[in-house]
């Protein structure tokens, strides 16, 4: 295993066994440096490494939160929008009209309405 391959594979070991991304970057970093990986580039540059590797890591988390973010307003979106398609149904509009109105495709509207028949 290659000096960078270690180090990640080090990182993850330890954020696997529950330490900090800072704490879990630092220690391996300190460990490839012990044990000889990359130890020349490490010792030379390693508050710019743990730095970096430290951002990249808070970048992962701030981009994995966003995505989260994103996936649940998107359920809460569909939610609402399927509320809204139900409520038009039971007041007895036409499917094609609820799909133009919402701007939709019959198929959704169909399915909605199929699921409030059989429920």
């Amino acid at each position: 295993m290659d000096g960078y391959s270690f180090l990640i594979s080090t990182i993850k070991r330890l954020l696997a066994q529950g330490y900090s991304h800072d704490v879990a970057v630092k220690k391996a970093v300190d460990t490839c440096i012990e044990k000889g990986h990359i130890a020349d580039f490490l010792g030379e540059n390693y508050k710019e490494v743990l730095a970096m590797l430290i951002q990249e890591y808070n970048e992962e988390i701030r981009i994995r939160v966003e995505r989260e973010e994103e996936r649940e307003e998107a359920q809460e979106e569909g939610m609402k929008k399927a509320i809204e398609i139900a409520k038009l149904i039971l007041k007895g509009e036409i499917i094609d009209q609820i799909a133009e109105k919402l701007n939709i495709s019959v198929e959704v509207v169909r399915d909605i309405k199929e699921d409030l028949e059989s429920g």
